[in-house]
């Protein structure tokens, strides 16, 4: 017969990290985790502060997450403001969402990643993955992904001043 099946994603707890400070999933080899914020770290996007919750880590599906240039954002206590911050959804587990912006970092595939147009761009030097601090942000219902990306992107204004302003090629 028919089975109904729970939807496990609406309600979902946050994933514990082993590490409670961090948002590393500590996993032997994870390439996703040495990029990954602490806990109470703070990320300034265009004057406006955010601090990286307890509770999410890698390896967290169905999330709101920021990568932020930490050449550009190094610059900020210079006095100089420089577009650096991104903000994404992902209903994936947030480590594979972070290794398809890390397989558009070639000659190739640059334009397809905000996060490798902007190296590419900015810093070729560095055209790495590793210049970008990231964290997951919230947890969210998957139906509501698209409008919580939007307000977040919305109040940090990464549309207008920020890497969500690059267009990228499909």
């Amino acid at each position: 017969g028919n089975r109904v099946m729970r939807n496990s994603a609406i309600g979902r707890a946050p994933v514990r990290s082993l590490d409670q400070e961090t948002q590393k999933c500590a996993s032997s080899g994870c390439k996703c985790c040495k990029h990954m914020g602490r806990s109470g770290d703070i990320f300034n996007i265009n004057r406006s502060e955010i601090a990286v919750p307890n509770g999410y880590n890698c390896k967290t599906a169905d999330c709101i997450y920021v990568a932020q240039c930490t050449l550009c954002s190094s610059l900020r206590s210079e006095g100089i403001l420089l577009e650096d911050t991104y903000i994404g959804q992902t209903s994936q587990n947030f480590h594979k969402r972070v290794n398809g912006h890390r397989a558009c970092f070639n000659a190739v595939d640059y334009k397809k990643s905000a996060l490798s147009l902007h190296a590419m761009e900015n810093h070729l030097d560095h055209f790495d993955i590793g210049i970008y601090k990231m964290a997951v942000l919230k947890g969210v219902n998957p139906r509501r992904l698209n409008r919580e990306e939007f307000r977040f992107i919305e109040k940090f204004q990464t549309n207008s001043f920020g890497l969500n302003r690059c267009k990228v090629e499909r």
